[in-house]
């Protein structure tokens, strides 16, 4: 697999060109933190294929918050449908971790 990205003009948009087993697609990743938009709003505004949930182990909070999310997911059936991911970012800043990696 291999991948070309390119930022688009529109702020948290950005497109990746995917090339696998000899296939090109062309993948768009909307980023949005949840401050700025609650989930509802944006399911319905972008309606993604896929959702990719991303908190940090180093801090708490935002774990809770991906579960929220998770939780509204979960509740507004789109788990059954659509793929979902769960990401935990600064791996790389393991003697900050809080969340333990049995923890979840």
């Amino acid at each position: 697999m291999m991948y070309f990205f390119l930022a688009d003009d529109e702020y948290g948009k950005k497109t990746v060109s995917v090339m696998l087993n000899g296939e090109e697609s062309e993948l768009e990743i909307i980023d949005h933190p949840a401050s700025e938009m609650s989930v509802e709003s944006y399911c319905t505004t972008y309606n993604p294929d896929v959702f990719v949930v991303v908190y940090s182990i180093t801090d708490r909070e935002s774990l809770e918050r991906a579960e929220d999310v998770l939780s509204f997911l979960w509740k507004a059936d789109l788990v059954s449908t659509k793929a979902v991911i769960l990401v935990g970012n600064k791996t790389d800043l393991e003697r900050s971790r809080v969340i333990s990696t049995s923890g979840l």
